[in-house]
This record gives C-alpha cells, sequence and structure tokens, in this order.
C-alpha cells in the first residue's frame, strides 16, 4: 500500500471519509433524539434496550445482556448499578458466584410501559426524518454489513 503523506488535507478527508467516525456521529445524532423523547420517561435510550430485554427474559445473566445488546459487560454492569438505584431492577445471585442475573422490579415494568407510547412516537418522527428508504432499506443493510466485521 502506498503510503499517505499527512497533510491538513489527509486529516480532512479522514475525518469526512471515516466510516466509524461518521457511524458514530449518527449514532449521537439518534441517541439524542431518542433521550429527548424519552425524558418524560425518565429512560435514557442507552438504558431501554437493557429494560426491554430484560422484560423479554424476565431473568437474564448479565453476562448474556451484553451479549444479546452487543455492549460491553463493564458497560451493562455500570448501567444496571443506575437501573438497580431507580429501583427499576433487581440485580440477583446467579447459578452459581461468579455469575448474576436480572430482573425488572414492579416499579420497572411500570417506568418501561410509560415508555412504550414515547418511544413510539419518537420511532415515528425519526423515521419520518430520515426517510423510508433509509429507514427500510439502508440501516438495516448497515447492521447487516457491520455485523461480518465482529
Amino acid at each position: 500500500m502506498a503510503e499517505v503523506e499527512a497533510s491538513p488535507g489527509t486529516y480532512r478527508r479522514m475525518l469526512d471519509e471515516c466510516a466509524c467516525l461518521n457511524v458514530r456521529k449518527a449514532a449521537r445524532v439518534l441517541t439524542q433524539c431518542y433521550d429527548r423523547g424519552l425524558a418524560a420517561s425518565g429512560i435514557r435510550s442507552t438504558q431501554l434496550p437493557l429494560l426491554v430485554t430484560t422484560a423479554l427474559h424476565e431473568r437474564i445473566n448479565v453476562g448474556e445482556l451484553a451479549s444479546e445488546v452487543l455492549m460491553d459487560r463493564t458497560t451493562v454492569s455500570r448501567t444496571l448499578s443506575l437501573l438497580e438505584r431507580k429501583g427499576w431492577v433487581r440485580v440477583l445471585p446467579g447459578a452459581d458466584q461468579r455469575t448474576r442475573e436480572v430482573e425488572l422490579t414492579t416499579e420497572g415494568e411500570g417506568v418501561l410501559e410509560s415508555a412504550v407510547t414515547l418511544w413510539q412516537r419518537t420511532q415515528k418522527e425519526v423515521e419520518r426524518d430520515l426517510g423510508e428508504d433509509c429507514t427500510n432499506r439502508v440501516l438495516p443493510d448497515l447492521v447487516r454489513q457491520l455485523s461480518r466485521l465482529e
């Protein structure tokens, strides 16, 4: 591969063309949209997938939860600590001393139920703003393509 000269022009292209940077920028914009939309429920967009996944399983191992939402286990544990302090989840000993399991509390179920309508409204706004082609074709294709890089 030919060496590229480090220059302001190269740096500008790096910022403009870097897939990682641009996907992360897009993710931050979407995160802000969903955080605004969910604000009335008290749930942040980064917490929602943990609550929803836990609700689907009723009780789930922390490692399995991290794997399902494609998040680092440390990040999941840190977020679960916050959710536990809010009273929305319970973190319990697992099958052995090395594992922990998570379940929603009654309060967590109520908070999650209140978030559903807010999420639906936000989802519709994002789909409208992104356009049908992006929502129905580009995003699923991007996820499929990127999952191959794992």
